[in-house]
């Protein structure tokens, strides 16, 4: 399985993820790519699973530093390969 992140607007590259897989940290915090146009990036990550294995992924997201009124936007997509 593949996670797809991206994100565009004032804030996106002080935003984090945090992965779990069948409540495992599998990815932390990694800073969400930043799409500022043009062809939609690839940004997957490979989650390590095993073709016909039952999984349950859980993605948490926050932002470092204050909080502010301005936009942030952000996708997440799961493939299977």
């Amino acid at each position: 399985m593949t996670l797809d992140v991206v994100c565009s607007g004032d804030l996106a590259p002080r935003m984090w993820f945090e992965v779990r897989v069948n409540g495992r940290l599998s990815r932390t915090r990694q800073g969400c790519p930043v799409w500022t146009g043009g062809p939609f990036p690839k940004a997957g990550l490979d989650l390590g699973t095993k073709q016909g294995e039952r999984v349950t992924v859980t993605v948490r997201t926050g932002m470092w530093g204050a909080g502010t009124n301005r936009p942030v936007r952000w996708s997440i997509g799961l493939y299977v390969k």
